[in-house]
């Protein structure tokens, strides 16, 4: 087939895997703006190259933001179509050191959704653990929440490790929560830390580390929280006792 659009040579260079030519059509504006624009079946690009199993073109039109939650005419994203694929797995070692490679690349952000995010979720489908060991003496957690990337954090949070990952002392002796005190990080970024991992044991060193840090505010809002969690325990165990 010899394409007629740049939509059509989008989805056939996604086809075949091409991820060099994807690079060069997507440094075109006309090209960015057809990303997401579907074929008879309403596969956009990226579930094209999800159905085919191409990494390496799923990677690039991720980073020129491809809508990861697109939707086909099955109701099918991309996401669903490599669940079909988990037979074909990369090596670990290979999908590990991509999701450390993700973490380096991407910028901080504060929102609910990203490229990156639903990546990292694929990669963690693939194999990878964001409470693995790096080089450097910490976890891709601990890098990701240095980095300040919350969506990305939100993902790694949604592993099954993500409890134990929580507990890990980077070489400096950080967990990643008393890291994300210590970097300044976002109150949205804190409170995902808060509530989706189970790090409230670790409260009272946070708010140390907050008022050695000079943020009182932080260690005021720290301290609220965590004297609603000792009150809501005493509530329970009042209950407890009178059954």
């Amino acid at each position: 087939m010899i394409p007629t659009s740049i939509g059509q040579a989008l989805r056939w260079a996604a086809h075949e895997g091409h991820a060099d030519i994807l690079a060069l059509l997507l440094a075109t504006e006309s090209a960015r703006a057809a990303i997401n624009e579907p074929d008879h079946l309403g596969r956009s690009p990226l579930l094209i190259a999800a159905e085919r199993h191409h990494p390496a073109a799923m990677a690039i039109l991720l980073d020129h933001h491809a809508d990861p939650f697109r939707i086909d005419m099955l109701g099918r994203n991309a996401e669903h179509i490599l669940k079909g694929h988990l037979q074909t797995r990369p090596p670990i070692e290979e999908t590990q050191a991509e999701l450390e490679a993700l973490v380096r690349a991407t910028p901080s952000d504060n929102i609910e959704h990203s490229a990156a995010a639903q990546r990292a979720r694929y990669l963690m489908d693939q194999g990878a653990d964001p409470g693995r060991w790096t080089a450097k003496g910490t976890t891709v957690l601990h890098e990701a929440v240095t980095g300040g990337q919350r969506s990305v954090v939100r993902a790694f949070l949604e592993h099954p490790n993500a409890a134990r990952n929580s507990q890990r002392h980077d070489r400096f002796d950080r967990s990643p929560l008393l890291l994300a005190v210590e970097c300044h990080a976002t109150d949205e970024l804190l409170d995902d830390l808060l509530f989706r991992a189970s790090v409230r044991s670790q409260m009272p060193e946070a708010i140390a580390a907050a008022r050695t840090l000079g943020a009182p505010a932080r260690a005021r809002r720290l301290e609220e929280i965590h004297r609603q969690d000792l009150e809501a325990e005493q509530l329970l165990a009042l209950d407890l006792m009178e059954m």
